[in-house]
């Protein structure tokens, strides 16, 4: 029987875009930065385009994209007459500024233990950066800002104080600290990520004592799903065992700090997320960022090609991406990857307005009213009179809807936004920011009804003249925005299906990186729009076999899988489907089926079959007819109680299954637009999504 490997080396092809390969940039010399490298590579979304910023000798590089794969490098966004060695930058918009967090060493130095971490800003990603304040007079490296749900800053850093004298492990830990302003840490560092494994030595007997010198650096801090995550690097680039690993912790809703963190899959045992591969060697310092879709996560990481040579005090660090993906609350990387791979996907709708001056705007646009243009990247409606109205030609039903706006300020106020579920005049939903009440506001109009609007007081320092960014999600009659990536509001409105667009009221504004993907997800908050989506089989009698609470689908116990059908649009697209799934009792027998069909019956026009079968341990794959398309067994490791994810990608000619790390199916498409699931004993499903691919 065939036996299940794990993807280390990148995915199969689905075909659904375009595609790319590492290392990313091969560019010549620009600008007088250095092309070929970027070691330590930060990224940046800012109005619909990526900045990446690296470490430098004479200053912090940065490169500009569209896609995460196309890259342009800018030159220098940032150098000082008297220092050099600028050491991983990285970068946050706050309100019209760019805060650049970026280590370096007086010029001449040659103990780089003498980095310190500093700030300086810019009114433009790209720079250029003017020096504000140096934070510690200590060695200090390695920032990431964050922001949490409440719109508070964390620095988190790394240094050699905190266990510089540790009898057992000495070396650079990562801390956390509050910033109470961008430029001011509040002085209470709390440690996060500490030395434990032998793996993380840096140096052996640095000291002469018998003591070995560990590093852990490189935080990447991200939330998922109620749990957060901060990922690092360990060990140095050029060592066999340097790596990109993770700890992780609940987040309880007080914030990041104050958390107890644990390292995956524990202190003790060295299981890197990243790490060397027969291709590609020196695997670290990262960010992640979100595909162009505003879904999926990517990894943005350096490496080094093995068939270099390894040259010292050489440069030879190379961008990286490949895609962070999940197996329940547990991250993989199918990389590093060295061949053809699928790119990020894309928007099914996207306007980066990047033409040159325009009277009017794209044709993916109607206009309706006001006096529209594009240039530059940005979209202006430069109409006091009226409304100004600009509608995408295609209707979303459930979706994620990003824009990027800004008042051009005048002495009356604003009144700006975007629509969503616009129908036409008489039926539609408005969501705005207004400057004289210094809120966001929501309300629908319903067969030319208009409601209360629901408001939600902004940051008294909000400027309103400076770019920001909405984003907009939409599951059923449930809308939820978030306001420069911090929740704003959440409510359910009377809305449908129907067209969105940009909106302004006897206002002048700016929209950029316009971009929408069709996107549904079950959680607690999404359950009554996703009730509206399932059907038990026509085959079965028994409802009550499934109940949703608090965004988990429960199956009880049956004698064959009771199939659950979701029907929705989507599935008639190319899309992409993910669910976690885990068995709760502890028995020996049972079975997970998936199925892709016609129609919502599992003994009828089926198109492809997966089955997960507890009692034979193994997996299989079956075709229309039945036919056995694979027949695997699973690893002696897998074990059912575990949660486990499922992911089936669906392009006009590929059908991909993932389940977790392992390739389970690569074959021709189908066209059935109906999903079903179930199981045959007590079990759960969650973590539902489904993603439309363009």
């Amino acid at each position: 029987m065939k036996q299940l490997s794990k993807l280390t080396t990148g995915l199969p092809l689905s075909g659904h875009a375009g595609v790319y390969e590492n290392p990313l940039y091969k560019g010549a010399e620009a600008a007088g930065a250095r092309a070929s490298v970027h070691p330590d590579p930060y990224v940046l979304k800012h109005n619909g385009l990526y900045y990446c910023f690296a470490t430098g000798g004479s200053g912090v590089p940065v490169m500009r994209s569209s896609n995460l794969v196309d890259w342009e490098q800018l030159g220098y966004a940032f150098s000082l007459p008297d220092r050099e060695s600028y050491w991983a930058p990285a970068v946050i918009y706050l309100n019209g500024v760019f805060y650049m967090y970026v280590s370096s060493v007086a010029l001449g130095e040659t103990d780089p233990h003498y980095e310190y971490l500093l700030v300086a800003t810019s009114d433009r990603p790209e720079g250029p950066y003017t020096y504000v304040k140096t934070l510690y007079d200590t060695f200090t490296i390695d920032a990431h800002v964050v922001k949490d749900d409440q719109g508070r800053l964390f620095l988190f850093y790394s240094d050699n104080n905190t266990m510089g004298i540790d009898k057992d492990r000495p070396g650079t830990v990562i801390l956390v600290d509050r910033l109470l302003d961008p430029l001011t840490p509040e002085g209470k560092p709390e440690l996060v990520v500490k030395p434990t494994l032998d793996e993380e030595i840096y140096e052996e007997n640095r000291f002469g004592d018998g003591r070995n010198w560990h590093t852990i650096e490189g935080a990447c801090y991200l939330n998922r799903r109620g749990f957060g995550y901060v990922m690092y690097s360990g060990n140095a680039f050029t060592k066999p065992y340097y790596f990109i690993g993770y700890s992780m912790t609940a987040d309880k809703g007080s914030g990041i700090s104050g958390r107890e963190w644990r390292k995956v899959p524990s202190e003790h045992v060295y299981e890197p997320l990243m790490r060397r591969n027969d291709d590609v060697e020196g695997v670290g310092h990262h960010s992640v960022i979100k595909a162009p879709n505003n879904v999926d996560d990517w990894i943005v990481y350096h490496g080094r090609d093995n068939r270099q040579q390894l040259i010292p005090h050489k440069e030879q660090r190379q961008m990286r991406i490949d895609p962070l993906l999940w197996k329940g609350d547990r991250m993989w990387v199918p990389g590093p990857s060295h061949t053809t791979q699928d790119a990020p996907a894309m928007p099914v709708f996207r306007d980066l307005f990047e033409t040159s001056q325009v009277e009017s705007l794209s044709t993916g646009w109607r206009i309706d009213s006001g006096v529209w243009s594009a240039c530059g990247y940005e979209a202006l409606q430069d109409s006091l009179v009226g409304i100004g109205t600009a509608l995408s030609t295609d209707s979303f039903n459930h979706f994620v809807y990003e824009l990027n706006l800004k008042w051009e300020a005048n002495h009356m106020g604003g009144l700006y936004g975007a629509y969503i579920g616009y129908t036409d005049l008489r039926n539609h939903t408005q969501v705005l920011l207004d400057v004289g009440k210094k809120e966001l506001s929501v309300f629908s109009v319903v067969n030319g009804l208009k409601d209360e609007p629901v408001r939600a007081k902004l940051d008294p320092k909000f400027c309103y003249s400076v770019f920001h960014k909405l984003t907009i999600s939409k599951v059923g009659q449930l809308i939820e925005v978030l306001v420069d990536d911090v929740p704003a509001l959440t409510r359910r409105f009377p809305v449908s299906s129907g067209r969105i667009g940009l909106v302004t009221h006897y206002t002048r504004a700016k929209f950029a990186g316009v971009a929408v993907t069709p996107h549904v997800q079950l959680n607690a908050k999404t359950m009554e729009a996703f009730i509206g989506m399932l059907q038990t089989d026509e085959e079965e009698d028994n409802a009550a076999t499934w109940h949703l609470k608090e965004g988990v689908l429960y199956c009880s116990a049956s004698d064959s899988p009771s199939l659950l059908w979701m029907e929705e649009e989507l599935l008639g697209k190319q899309f992409q489907f993910s669910v976690d799934l885990q068995f709760e009792d502890g028995g020996s027998a049972g079975m997970f089926q998936l199925c892709l069909s016609e129609t919502p019956n599992r003994l009828l026009g089926r198109e492809c079959t997966f089955k997960l079968d507890r009692a034979k341990h193994e997996v299989k794959v079956e075709g229309a007819n039945g036919q056995v398309l694979l027949q695997a067994e699973l690893p002696a490791c897998f074990d059912f109680r575990d949660v486990h994810t499922l992911q089936l990608r669906q392009t006009r000619t590929k059908c991909v299954i993932l389940l977790d790390e392992y390739l389970i199916y690569q074959g021709e498409s189908g066209s059935g637009k109906k999903l079903g699931f179930g199981f045959s004993v007590k079990a759960q499903l969650s973590g539902i999504e489904i993603t439309e691919l363009a």
